[in-house]
């Protein structure tokens, strides 16, 4: 993940010989405050624990040791250093230079965003993993029949015969046949989803004109019962 774009520049300060009593009140009203000289020289995060563990007189005495982030850091890294140093903004190092400091609740917040979306996509795929299997059994029934009928009317016609009709009867097994393997294809690609391996999408052109006339050569009891 790419830390930039979480960066917080307009950070509240403190300079590090700055007296503790003159800080108080910014302290705890922003939870944190960047110690850093006038030369922008990075000393540390200051956090309100920081003042009772350590109620020294100058700011730079009271400054806790504390994780630094890096460009490189994942989601669980950068969660387990937060809870680690207990604090509401930690620093972002390249290196050893200071870049800026990202709060903790800005974090949770995408972490629990990222959450949500994963979640709403599993339900979707869900939902289209129980379409997709509840209709099983007519995907499969319906190219299989075509295959099985046509091929008997083909194998009961005689050579003139299949010369008017046996082309069209050939081209429906065809496209039934077609159709069957795709839709075994789609259960491997199903099995492949449900073991986490990456599917690879490819998108075509469609002549929905000759799509349209193929369903309604091959599906025309459902068209009838729709247009009732």
């Amino acid at each position: 993940m790419d830390l930039r774009k979480y960066l917080i520049k307009n950070y509240q300060t403190a300079g590090p010989f700055e007296g503790v009593n003159y800080i108080e009140n910014r302290l705890l009203k922003n939870h944190y405050l960047v110690v850093i000289d006038n030369d922008n020289k990075y000393y540390g995060i200051l956090s309100a624990t920081d003042i009772i563990e350590r109620p020294h007189k100058l700011v730079i005495d009271c400054i806790t040791k504390k994780e630094s982030l890096y460009l490189s850091d994942s989601y669980s890294i950068i969660i387990s250093k937060f809870y680690s140093s207990n604090s509401a903004a930690l620093p972002v190092m390249k290196e050893s230079d200071f870049l800026g400091v990202i709060e903790k609740n800005q974090i949770i917040k995408e972490l629990e965003n990222s959450i949500n979306d994963l979640y709403n996509k599993s339900l979707i795929s869900q939902k289209a993993k129980k379409y997709f299997l509840n209709n099983l059994s007519h995907e499969i029934r319906t190219p299989l029949n075509g295959i099985l009928g046509f091929l008997e009317i083909i194998n009961q016609i005689n050579e003139d015969e299949f010369i008017n009709k046996g082309e069209n009867a050939a081209e429906i097994v065809k496209k039934s046949a077609g159709k069957f393997l795709q839709t075994m294809n789609d259960l491997i690609e199903l099995s492949l989803i449900n073991a986490g391996d990456n599917v690879r999408i490819d998108k075509a052109n469609v002549d929905i004109v000759k799509l349209l006339s193929d369903l309604k050569r091959d599906y025309p009891p459902f068209i009838i019962k729709a247009q009732l």
